[in-house]
């Protein structure tokens, strides 16, 4: 049961915001009837705290720093020190929103030619090319779609900073529900209605579960004591464990991008590639037991 595992001013929820709600509102509930069940009172007090800390243990807590400026100000040289301002209206973000700022996933880092070319991946009306991403700016009917799918894309990057940052710097877990959440649509990276209805795109969770999926070299280990991932208040497998073939088209397209860049060097690992090619077709809870075997990249948090 979730509210067993559950340790709050440690772990944060990632996943779908109703489900993630449901879950901390059971813990809620568990903690006011531990209360009861002893003969205590539950106060009006009591219930505060218990909010407050559920509050504190969803990621979007942790990015209000970010969200809370302005969009205009995304492409702006003065956007850290917009967001370092805003730290003081969120107790307890000053930690995580430092080492953002320090990592290559820092909002910052939005403004480069690469970034802009992911843009698409947040808003499918804004093009993926850096000269017509900077014209959307500069006309008044475009820009603030370019806006918004800047700061979607921030907001997007530091989710899955925070990934690693509750397990290495917290040494919190992460809890990832997964009710609510549809696995074709994210290995297929299925667009719809995101960021409140405004824009249509691929979904955060999307990118927070292939990213973790393409770096399971790193997450397998610390699944249990980091990582959990949870269905029906139940801990279960990765997605990928759970259907290993629905996984498989992805994983093949992460390999061919690792052979393209790693073969011919030192640490190109052919034995475990080969094997994985080879139980693709055919085993493929076996290929996704070597892809995850496989060092596709090195430590996730990286300091400029």
């Amino acid at each position: 049961m979730f509210h067993t595992r559950f340790r709050p001013k440690y772990d944060v929820l990632y996943g779908v915001s109703d489900w993630r709600d449901k879950y901390l509102d059971k813990w809620i509930a568990h903690k006011k009837q531990e209360v009861q069940a002893s003969g205590g009172v539950v106060t009006v007090g009591m219930l505060l705290q218990l909010e407050d800390l559920a509050k504190k243990a969803l990621i979007n807590y942790y990015n209000q720093p970010i969200t809370m400026v302005e969009a205009k100000f995304i492409t702006s040289q003065t956007l850290a020190r917009k967001i370092l301002a805003n730290v003081t209206s969120v107790p307890g973000t000053d930690i995580y929103i430092d080492e953002l700022l320090k990592s290559r996933y820092s909002p910052i880092s939005v403004r480069d030619n690469k970034s802009i070319s992911r843009m698409p991946k947040n808003d499918n009306r804004v093009p993926g090319d850096y000269d017509a991403f900077v014209a959307m700016l500069k006309d008044a009917l475009t820009k603030q779609t370019a806006l918004d799918a800047a700061l979607y894309l921030a907001i997007r990057r530091a989710c899955k900073f925070g990934i690693e940052y509750v397990m290495e710097y917290r040494g919190g877990t992460i809890h990832y529900i997964i009710d609510g959440i549809t696995m074709a649509d994210v290995v297929g990276k299925t667009e719809m209605p995101i960021n409140m209805g405004l824009q249509t795109g691929v979904p955060i969770t999307t990118s927070e579960l292939r990213f973790i999926f393409r770096n399971w070299h790193w997450f397998r280990e610390k699944v249990d004591d980091g990582l959990v991932f949870w269905f029906k208040d139940t801990p279960t497998t990765a997605p990928w464990i759970t259907d290993p073939k629905l996984w498989i088209p992805y994983a093949a397209q992460r390999i061919r991008k690792y052979k393209a860049a790693k073969q011919g060097s030192n640490d190109y690992e052919t034995d475990k590639v080969n094997s994985f090619e080879k139980y693709a077709p055919i085993d493929p809870a076996l290929a996704i037991e070597y892809f995850g075997m496989i060092k596709m990249t090195d430590k996730l948090i990286q300091s400029d």
